[in-house]
């Protein structure tokens, strides 16, 4: 059985036994939730780890997982940004939330059209885990997280196009386009994908800006063949 960066970052002192069962317990978690769409199932293994008699406990990747499986149930995204909270009160070595934690609970308060809760927590995660364009020296940093960030900011705009914020998923877009240059303090590797401006034309669409829309489509067909670094 393989062992995770996270699982043996927060089991590096635990006998092989444990980290097989906090493994098991995870791999369960993200079963029911994401395969079989049983989201209260995926809480309740979280629950049991968390109990103060429990000899397995839970990692940042139980509640990534649990964080996710919420995304397939009705009302999912209030769960989930109560796990994300729960992570940051957190005392437990190894739960505080990462990038692909935000961009969970982001993605299950799309499901559930909060695009309020989506910009906030957004802007949120950016102040956490955004890197600069360029270090001190001047040299390009690369950020791990870029895809979980691309995800976030996908998840956002969709929720901004389904609740006829059309401006905001625009702005998102932008942000995401100019995010190689020098004008903003993105991280130079989130640029839009195929999603990114298929949701930002269900936005114009959605309001009628069928010029923008046009408009967009053109920019897509230039920008979207080009590899994402």
């Amino acid at each position: 059985m393989m062992v995770s960066e996270s699982d043996s970052q927060c089991y590096s002192g635990a006998k092989t036994d444990d980290i097989c069962d906090v493994i098991s317990y995870n791999s369960m978690i993200m079963m029911y939730g994401t395969k079989m769409g049983n989201y209260e199932k995926s809480l309740e293994l979280l629950e049991s780890m968390m109990k103060f008699d429990s000899k397995i406990l839970p990692n940042v990747r139980s509640f990534n997982s649990a964080i996710s499986a919420c995304s397939k149930g009705r009302n999912g995204w209030e769960k989930a940004v109560s796990l994300l909270e729960t992570m940051k009160q957190s005392t437990i070595k190894g739960i505080q939330p990462d990038a692909v934690s935000y961009s969970a609970t982001i993605n299950a308060c799309a499901k559930g059209g909060q695009w309020e809760k989506c910009m906030n927590l957004l802007e949120e995660m950016k102040e956490k885990f955004m890197l600069p364009p360029c270090d001190d020296d001047g040299k390009n940093n690369h950020n791990h997280n870029d895809n979980h960030f691309r995800s976030a900011y996908n998840s956002t705009i969709s929720a901004c196009a389904k609740s006829n914020q059309w401006e905001k998923a625009q702005d998102l877009l932008k942000e995401m386009e100019d995010s190689d240059s020098n004008r903003n303090t993105l991280n130079n590797n989130i640029k839009p994908d195929v999603i990114s401006y298929a949701s930002t034309l269900s936005a114009y669409a959605r309001v009628g800006k069928w010029e923008l829309a046009v408009s967009l489509l053109e920019t897509m067909k230039t920008n979207v063949n080009k590899p994402i670094m």
